[in-house]
C-alpha cells in the first residue's frame, strides 16, 4: 500500500463517500479530532504500559485497562467512517457500547475516594495523558454539536442535477429550518444529525471515562488527586 497518493497536494481530500472536499471541510475537522483523540489514548496507553513495566502498576489492572482502550480505540475508528460519510443504518455507535462505558466507569469510580473539590490536571504520566484526552473528547462533542445544529449530512454529497455538491442556497435554507422553534424544527434537527443521539451520549460519556481514568491510574501509581485550591485558599492569598 502506497502512503502518498499527492491527490491531497491542492488541499482536498476524499470522504468516505467519494466525494472530494477541502481539508478545511468541516467532516473532515470531525473524523480529524476523533483521530486525534485516538491518538492521545494510545499516548496514554503506552505511558501506562511504561509504568508497568517500571514496577509501578500491577499487571492485572495494566490488562483490564488496555482492553478497555482498545475497545475504545477500534470504535473512534468506526465512528470516524461515519463522520466521513460511510454509510451506517444503524450507526456506529450501539447502545451496548454505551452499556458498557458506563460500566467500566462504575467499576473504577467504585474504588475512587469521594470527589468534595476540583482536581488539577497531572500526576503520574498516563493520568496526565488521559486529562488530555479528556479535553480532547470535549472538543470532539463541541465540534459535533455544532455539525448537527448548523450542517445537512447531505453536504458534501455528490448533486445528481449538478453533478457537484450541494449548493450555498440549498445548505443555508437547511441551517434556517433547522434554527426554526416548535415540532417542526425539532423534526427538522432530528433528521438532519451528522452523529446520532446514541453516539452523541457515548461520545458525552467517553469524556467521563477519560476523567475517571486518569483518576484511577493516578491511583494505581500509589498517588492522590491533586486538589485545586481557590487563591482564597492560598497562603499568600489570605484577606489580612
Amino acid at each position: 500500500m502506497k502512503i502518498y497518493t499527492k491527490t491531497g497536494d491542492a488541499g482536498q481530500t476524499g470522504l468516505a463517500n467519494g466525494t472530494r472536499v477541502f481539508k478545511d471541510h468541516l467532516r473532515v475537522e470531525l473524523y480529524g479530532t476523533s483521530d486525534e483523540l485516538n491518538s492521545v489514548i494510545g499516548l496514554g496507553l503506552s505511558f501506562l504500559q511504561q509504568e508497568l513495566q517500571s514496577g509501578s502498576v500491577q499487571e492485572e489492572s495494566f490488562q483490564s485497562v488496555e482492553e478497555q482502550l482498545h475497545a475504545i480505540q477500534s470504535l473512534l475508528f468506526e465512528l470516524g467512517a461515519e463522520l466521513a460519510g460511510f454509510p451506517t443504518e444503524e450507526g456506529s455507535i450501539l447502545q451496548s457500547d454505551v452499556d458498557h462505558i458506563e460500566s467500566w466507569i462504575d467499576d473504577m469510580n467504585r474504588d475512587l475516594p469521594e470527589m468534595k473539590q476540583f482536581i488539577l490536571p497531572g500526576g503520574e504520566a498516563s493520568s496526565a495523558q488521559f486529562h488530555i484526552g479528556r479535553t480532547v473528547c470535549r472538543r470532539l462533542e463541541r465540534l459535533l454539536v455544532h455539525a448537527n445544529r448548523t450542517m445537512d449530512p447531505s453536504d458534501a454529497q455528490p448533486d445528481r442535477n449538478a453533478g457537484g455538491t450541494r449548493n450555498e442556497t440549498q445548505l443555508n435554507e437547511t441551517n434556517q429550518q433547522k434554527q426554526g422553534t416548535g415540532e417542526k424544527g425539532k423534526k427538522a434537527m432530528d433528521a438532519n444529525e451528522i452523529l446520532g443521539s446514541t453516539g452523541m451520549i457515548w461520545v458525552n460519556r467517553l469524556s467521563d471515562y477519560l476523567f475517571v481514568l486518569a483518576r484511577h491510574c493516578q491511583r494505581l501509581n500509589g498517588g492522590q488527586d491533586i486538589p485545586w485550591k481557590s487563591r482564597m485558599q492560598r497562603p499568600s492569598r489570605k484577606r489580612k
